[in-house]
């Protein structure tokens, strides 16, 4: 983001000036959306985007040779964007956002499709959306990992009887990753544990590198590599069947050891915790004690409502450490309409009363309406 395109962005009055902004947008690439009174949409992920001759620049290569040189900038215009497209819908939640066959590299690597595919089917249920919809949407939490994944744990033949009392619960979920509940926790540890079933033994010691990979590479192995799931250390040729039931099986081991055996009290949020620390005094432990805030929060790496994991080092797997800082649903109709809700609090102040006081309002996925009247007026004066 250049200051001349922060400049001209704040002072666009349509399409054209939007897009004429952008143009001096060098980078990093942003999915920048645009919406007017008149009732136009669109959207355009801008940035000075080279032309490789060669490699992806996901590693390093030789530049002596000159084989790797980038060949000037993909053009403007061949760059991902959308003016009232037909469907008279746009939305992105970090998924691919040209078809297969576009002829630049835009990157090597897209996330996950599960959170925009949700996102679809819920603009695609009603004609028409209200506030309280748009906001309900962002606070989703049904699980399109778990809709495609379980079918394989619940096809399972051979299970222990802690296993078939798991695979019961899961059976009769709705799929929603609700911190009050076990069976998000049963099939987040069961996913952990399939990760390594699965692909330690190919990757050896570089596995717990590769720990955090994306969901969609079980998916791959279970339906479409299915020589993954083979343990390589012995003779014998093992189907997936046999990983999935060890994984679950490690998995309640897992939970079992930290919650206990009665998996009716096992609670997601036992373990999907967001925290909060204070920019500076984390690295105080007295001070990230008093000011760090933690609370169980819902939903999971691949729900709309997102609360990534990711993995982590210190005994907590699934502490949730990535999630929407800022919400907002925006009535272009009645601007002062408008809501939004950040974390925490407005101030950085642990003493300041404002410094925690929207964590609540937060996770239960309450607004503010920008018109709202203020209650205090902040005033800065110069020394005379």
């Amino acid at each position: 983001m250049t200051p001349q395109a922060q400049f001209q962005l704040n002072r666009a009055k349509n399409w054209g000036e939007f897009t004429k902004a952008l143009r001096v947008f060098h980078g990093p690439e942003q999915n920048i959306f645009y919406a007017d009174v008149s009732g136009n949409i669109g959207y355009y992920a801008p940035a000075r985007v080279p032309i490789r001759a060669k490699g992806d620049g996901s590693r390093p290569s030789p530049g002596w040779s000159g084989d790797y040189d980038w060949k000037g900038w993909i053009p403007f215009e061949k760059l991902p964007h959308a003016f009232n497209p037909p469907t008279g819908l746009l939305f992105n939640a970090n998924n691919q956002l040209v078809p297969e066959g576009y002829p630049y590299l835009l990157t090597s690597h897209w996330p996950a499709s599960y959170r925009a595919r949700r996102i679809l089917e819920m603009l695609t249920a009603h004609s028409r959306h209200v506030d309280q919809g748009l906001s309900a949407m962002q606070m989703d939490t049904l699980s399109l990992v778990a809709q495609d994944l379980k079918p394989y744990l619940l096809n399972l033949e051979v299970l222990s009887e802690r296993g078939k009392a798991a695979a019961q619960l899961i059976a009769a979920w709705d799929n929603t990753i609700d911190k009050d509940r076990p069976e998000p926790l049963i099939f987040n540890a069961w996913l952990r544990e399939l990760k390594a079933t699965i692909f330690e033994d190919e990757l050896g010691d570089v596995f717990p590198k590769w720990s955090g990979m994306q969901t969609r590479a079980i998916a791959y192995a279970l339906r479409d590599g299915p020589e993954w799931c083979d343990d390589i250390a012995t003779p014998r040729v093992d189907p997936c069947a046999g990983r999935i039931g060890l994984a679950l099986e490690r998995a309640l081991v897992w939970i079992e050891s930290r919650h206990g055996t009665n998996m009716r009290t096992w609670k997601w949020g036992a373990e999907h915790q967001a925290d909060f620390a204070h920019t500076l005094f984390r690295y105080f432990p007295m001070l990230d004690q008093l000011t760090g805030r933690t609370f169980p929060t819902n939903g999971d790496d691949d729900t709309v409502n997102r609360g990534s994991a990711q993995g982590s080092g210190d005994g907590t797997p699934f502490r949730h450490l990535h999630g929407a800082g800022l919400r907002a649903v925006y009535d272009l109709a009645n601007i002062e309409e408008s809501g939004f809700m950040i974390a925490t609090g407005q101030s950085g102040n642990p003493l300041s009363p404002f410094y925690d006081n929207l964590l609540p309002l937060w996770r239960e996925g309450h607004s503010l309406k920008f018109g709202a009247a203020a209650h205090y007026r902040l005033v800065l004066q110069p020394e005379e």
